[in-house]
């Protein structure tokens, strides 16, 4: 049984986190995480953060990247996961605070709630092969491949579209508006944001990737 098992394919609860964490060892060399990182205290704070937002007991990871290739993600993740990558040079540039990089780390965490990245990379495949043994069949790699060169469309060049960005943007609008500190404190971080892709020209691409 055991040896049988070791041919299945991950189920739908097993499978993003492998594949986003597949994905990062992958780019390693664009997204340059393999550097020694400070100690900011961003992991304590978040999870306060997401608990006072009604998110208890959430597992997840935040990858600082050494890059300004890619601002920030939140990538697919198992049920109660995340997996956050936030550029260092993105972050000191703006010379965001602890709350405004919860607030950005947020709006990629619900952007992940609602699948809007998951959407783009799914095959249409993908759910007739999840849980299925391989043993005596061959591996449906072209399936795992093109989800793989999804990530990398939707991180390195297309992002999400007007509709989703609205859509996002609307939900975190209810949930921040009743707080005038953390609502004030998102419309401050989207103006800082936007006068960056305006008069930086490494990030001029940012309105298109979000």
């Amino acid at each position: 049984k055991e040896s049988k098992e070791r041919f299945n394919v991950p189920n739908e609860n097993e499978l993003w986190s492998f594949i986003s964490e597949y994905w990062i060892v992958k780019n390693i060399e664009k997204l340059k995480w393999n550097f020694e990182k400070p100690d900011y205290g961003l992991e304590e704070y978040f999870s306060k953060f997401l608990e006072n937002q009604g998110y208890y007991e959430v597992n997840f990871k935040i990858l600082l990247l050494d890059s300004a290739l890619v601002p920030h993600f939140s990538l697919p993740s198992n049920p109660n996961e995340a997996i956050f990558l936030i550029s260092l040079p993105f972050v000191r540039t703006l010379d965001l605070s602890k709350l405004e990089i919860s607030l950005l780390l947020f709006e990629d965490f619900l952007r992940n709630k609602m699948n809007q990245f998951k959407r783009k990379v799914s095959p249409l495949e993908l759910e007739g092969n999840l849980g299925l043994n391989f043993q005596k069949k061959e591996f449906p790699q072209k399936i795992f491949n093109d989800i793989l060169k999804g990530y990398d469309e939707v991180v390195f060049d297309k992002g999400f579209n007007f509709e989703e960005q609205f859509e996002l943007t609307i939900k975190m609008e209810k949930i921040l508006k009743p707080s005038s500190n953390l609502w004030n404190g998102y419309l401050g971080m989207i103006e800082k944001i936007g006068n960056l892709a305006k008069t930086n020209t490494l990030y001029r691409d940012y309105a298109k990737l979000y």
